[in-house]
C-alpha cells in the first residue's frame, strides 16, 4: 500500500471548503496522476472522511436492481460529480440548456463520423 500523508490530504480537503468528496477526489486523483504521485482510492478516501466525521456513512439503502428502478433515488455527491462534467453555461440553466447542449454534441459527433 502506498504511504499516504492522510493528515495532509484531509487538511487539504477541509481547506478546499469540503466540496463533494467524489468531485474533489476526481480532481486530486487526476492532479496526482499527472504529477506521478499516489492518491488514495475513492473508497479509502471516503472511509477517512467517515472516520473523521466529515461525511455521514450511508448504509446500503439500495441494491443494484432497486437503483435502476427507483426514480426518486438521488445521491447529492454523485449528482455533483456528474454535473462537474457539464459546461458552466449548461449548469447555470440546466432545464433549458441541457437539450440544446446535447443536440449540439450529437451534431458534432455526426459531423466527425461523416468526415471519416
Amino acid at each position: 500500500m502506498a504511504a499516504y500523508d492522510k493528515d495532509a490530504i484531509i487538511k487539504a480537503y477541509e481547506e478546499a471548503g469540503k466540496p463533494p468528496y467524489s468531485t474533489y477526489h476526481a480532481k486530486q486523483k487526476k492532479a496526482a496522476d499527472e504529477a506521478r504521485n499516489a492518491f488514495p482510492a475513492l473508497m479509502t478516501f471516503k472511509k477517512w472522511l467517515v472516520d473523521g466525521g466529515m461525511l455521514e456513512e450511508k448504509g446500503k439503502q439500495h441494491n443494484s436492481e432497486a437503483i435502476a428502478y427507483d426514480a426518486d433515488w438521488k445521491d447529492k455527491d454523485y449528482e455533483e460529480f456528474l454535473l462537474s462534467y457539464l459546461p458552466e453555461t449548461v449548469r447555470q440553466n440546466l432545464e433549458s440548456c441541457y437539450l440544446k447542449w446535447q443536440n449540439q454534441k450529437l451534431k458534432e459527433e455526426l459531423a466527425k463520423l461523416k468526415d471519416r
